[in-house]
């Protein structure tokens, strides 16, 4: 299976022990037209129940993201658009 990267979504400086990811579920409806297609990954991920664990690896980017000193410099942030039916493989 192929490795799936996801953003971290919290900070260290509320709790350097803790790290969340924010993961949409994949879920659309087949391309056969019959029943759903449901993301592996994402759909995994949302089965965890509190205190369950899942096995990740966290890689350091090349380029690390620092925010601007001053929090009055607006900034906007985008993360990877989701991925909808094309962006699914076919085959």
């Amino acid at each position: 299976m192929r490795v799936r990267q996801y953003s971290v979504s919290s900070t260290p400086l509320a709790d350097p022990s803790r790290c969340t990811l924010t993961v949409a579920v994949m879920d659309a409806e087949a391309w056969s037209g019959r029943g759903r297609f449901l993301g592996t990954c994402s759909s995994y991920l949302a089965r965890l129940r509190p205190g369950e664990q899942a096995a990740v690896a966290v890689h350091t980017p090349n380029v690390p993201f620092h925010p601007p000193a001053s929090n009055a410099t607006p900034i906007i942030q985008q993360g990877p658009a989701e991925r909808g039916r094309e962006g699914r493989r076919r085959g």
